[in-house]
Parts: C-alpha cells; sequence; structure tokens
C-alpha cells in the first residue's frame, strides 16, 4: 500500500503533456543554392529535432548537434543558429514542407551571404 501511495504521489507530478510529448523530426535536404558568386546545385542535409512540449530544438548536421531557437508562425515555423564565431543561419520550414536555409556568414571582415532552398519532411 505504501508503494501504492509513492507512486500515485509521483504521478501527480507529472503533467499531461509530459506524458503526450513527442520528438517532432524534420529531414531537411537543399538541392539548389544562391550565393554571392552566383548559384547552383548541391545535396546539402540536416536534420532538426523539436520537443513537442518544451520547444526545445536541436539541429544534428555534419558540425555536430547546435541548439536552435525556434519561432512557431501562422503557416510553418523557423529556427535560428547562432555560432560560436557569431554567425547567424535561419531555416524556415512552411506547412508544406517547403524550406529555405540562409547563412548570414563573416570571414576575415567579409559578409559571406548564401541562401538554399528544398524541402524539410516530417
Amino acid at each position: 500500500m505504501k508503494n501504492l501511495s509513492i507512486l500515485i504521489l509521483i504521478l501527480s507530478f507529472i503533467s499531461a503533456d509530459m506524458v503526450n510529448a513527442e520528438v517532432i523530426t524534420y529531414q531537411c535536404s537543399f538541392d539548389r543554392y544562391e550565393g554571392p558568386n552566383g548559384g547552383g546545385t548541391e545535396d546539402f542535409r540536416f536534420t532538426i529535432q523539436l520537443d513537442s512540449v518544451t520547444k526545445d530544438a536541436y539541429i544534428v548536421g555534419s558540425q555536430g548537434l547546435a541548439k536552435l531557437a525556434h519561432i512557431p508562425a501562422a503557416f510553418g515555423r523557423s529556427f535560428i543558429e547562432f555560432s560560436d564565431t557569431g554567425n547567424v543561419m535561419v531555416t524556415t520550414i512552411a506547412e508544406d514542407g517547403k524550406a529555405v536555409h540562409s547563412r548570414n556568414t563573416m570571414m576575415f571582415g567579409d559578409l559571406i551571404p548564401s541562401q538554399y532552398y528544398g524541402e524539410c519532411k516530417k
């Protein structure tokens, strides 16, 4: 009986949202880009993982794992990554899965912008 009381007490601290929590995974693939010297094609991929309750988001790519700021919007969502060197990357995903990934990179005092076009599938 004592164990049952302890179990009930523990369960009372778990919210219904936590029980229904899930990780939403976006598999992102970009095949076109534009940069300061023109555009082209490329096979650029990464994964975004979003906790449905806490809204914590992470990007998993060739450079490892990084925390993202998550910004929900009326018809999609955006994710912002701030690198250790101060560069900013923004990924916006529309409800239909179309996506754009923008990099605002400063290197040796020069701005090197680039934008990638593709899709992210849940």
